[in-house]
């Protein structure tokens, strides 16, 4: 089976690593596509050609760290860019229809107001000023119209001529729902579209825990769409409307990489020599958020630390910190004077993608006695190491955490613990130091339902992979789910 596989940009490739990894020891040819090589600030990633074979190596700028990913087998390349004179009213039309989704859902988190200032300019004004407006864009005629005109504009015929070049036997897509800005038109769901109009299924996996609700919408119905979980199939269909029949469940291959990672430890010692920290002093891990989520989160690192210093409990005194700043907002970390008992690892932002990123996070959480943050990924990550973990709510990002739908798949599971300050925060400290870890139950059943919900001895990839295979092979998804075997069900996640 040929399949190629059309990801945004080489940073996404760790997302889907998992699934092509399945699908080339399952002797499948894959091409993966790249849109852009570098998707991450300060982190790039770079295909190298050597004769037949290409690589892709990743390094943060301003190193000499170069690694090499695991690509042997798979074949790398470039998308095709849409540049006709349709890419406009594409993006207009894309982007106003994602903003009309949110009004119709009653989504008033800030990725609403984050797409609001992705509408066409002569709309935001009216938009932000008018009462009635937002109800006329979000109605079902608008909104069907809208959809309409996006169907309309016919495929862009290098990505077809392109594809028939490839000749696959299926297309694999993530994500199709980026956000189009000025210069930047976000042509994968194109490829999609092409797939769909040359008779080659298109199959679209669920890029991450937020793709579904804090990005656009899926502007093309695929063949399958892989979701990780119960959560994801409910928002596919009543937000994407995307049929039931065509979603198969297969779990997160995102996280595959922390199960059985157990030969990525190092002994303490070595960890903390390393990071710049004291041995047999307690470390909790400090979560970054995306800029989306909290733009500068510095302030609040230091009323913990504050807290901390000043707790009238020796032990509690005692505590380090390792500041792990989200890798794509990294820039108000660097000049900020931390103390003694406090480092910023890694030094330079990463992605856990490559091996020694991955082996440097899975020890920063292994060496921990927690974690606390706001709202990012790396909570989940938290939760599948198992790790006691905390959120802060505060009123600054009650929009992009309390409001945000997939957060509360999250803290609704209970497998994360609430605090509100620095004393809050304390007391969950010395919790944890004195044993009653409060949330150990609700983290493995969260993990159990929305990481590895077909099991927690099951890769996701390789669940992901076989799907493909199946619909390639001509099964429906009935029959490919039936195959898979039973699921988890996650109804009872929440509660």
């Amino acid at each position: 089976m040929k399949v190629v596989f059309v990801t945004r940009n080489a940073a996404m490739y760790s997302y889907h690593e998992s699934t092509v990894h399945a699908l080339r020891d399952r002797g499948h040819k894959v091409t993966v596509l790249f849109s852009y090589e570098n998707g991450v600030p300060g982190w790039n990633h770079t295909i190298l050609r050597e004769g037949t074979e290409s690589q892709l190596v990743v390094g943060g700028e301003g190193t000499d760290q170069r690694e090499h990913l695991d690509t042997q087998g798979i074949e790398l390349g470039k998308t095709v860019s849409r540049e006709d004179r349709w890419t406009t009213v594409l993006a207009a039309v894309r982007e106003t229809l994602t903003y009309a989704s949110y009004i119709a859902r009653g989504d008033d988190s800030r990725f609403r107001s984050v797409q609001q200032q992705r509408l066409p300019t002569r709309l935001r004004g009216p938009m932000a000023s008018s009462k009635l407006l937002p109800k006329v864009l979000s109605s079902k005629l608008v909104m069907w119209c809208l959809q309409w005109v996006g169907g309309l504009i016919p495929v862009y015929r290098p990505i077809l001529d392109h594809l028939r070049e490839l000749d696959p036997d299926i297309t694999v897509v993530s994500p199709i729902n980026w956000a189009s800005r000025p210069g930047d038109f976000a042509g994968e769901v194109e490829y999609a579209r092409a797939s769909q109009s040359l008779g080659i299924p298109a199959v679209v996996p669920v890029l991450s825990w937020d793709n579904l609700t804090a990005r656009g919408l899926y502007y093309v119905t695929p063949d399958m769409t892989l979701a990780w979980n119960d959560c994801h199939v409910e928002e596919a269909t009543t937000i994407h409307g995307i049929p039931l029949e065509k979603i198969v469940v297969t779990g997160s291959p995102l996280f595959d990489k922390w199960f059985n990672a157990e030969d990525l430890g190092e002994s303490r010692g070595d960890f903390c020599k390393r990071v710049g920290l004291h041995p047999e002093r307690p470390i909790v891990v400090y979560l970054g958020s995306s800029g989306n989520i909290a733009p500068d989160e510095t302030w609040l690192i230091h009323k913990l630390i504050s807290a901390v210093a000043n707790h009238k409990n020796p032990d509690i005194n005692t505590l380090q910190f390792i500041i792990r700043p989200h890798p794509a907002n990294a820039d108000h970390y660097g000049n900020v004077n931390w103390g003694n008992a406090t480092v910023l690892w890694p030094r330079k932002a990463a992605l856990p993608d490559s091996k020694d990123a991955v082996r440097a996070f899975y020890n920063t959480l292994l060496h921990s006695i927690g974690t606390v943050g706001i709202n990012t990924t790396g909570m989940i990550d938290a939760v599948v190491a198992d790790k006691p973990s905390a959120t802060i709510f505060v009123d600054r990002y009650k929009k992009s955490q309390v409001e945000a739908p997939h957060f509360q798949h999250l803290f609704g599971s209970g497998a994360l613990e609430r605090v509100h300050n620095g004393e809050e925060f304390t007391e969950f400290v010395e919790r944890i130091l004195q044993g009653r870890d409060n949330a150990q139950e609700q983290r493995r059943k969260f993990v159990t339902t929305f990481v590895r919900s077909r099991g927690l001895c099951r890769s996701a990839g390789s669940v992901a992979a076989m799907a493909i295979e199946m619909l390639s092979a001509g099964l429906t998804i009935t029959e490919i789910e039936r195959k898979l075997g039973p699921r988890l069900d996650s109804a009872d996640l929440i509660g």
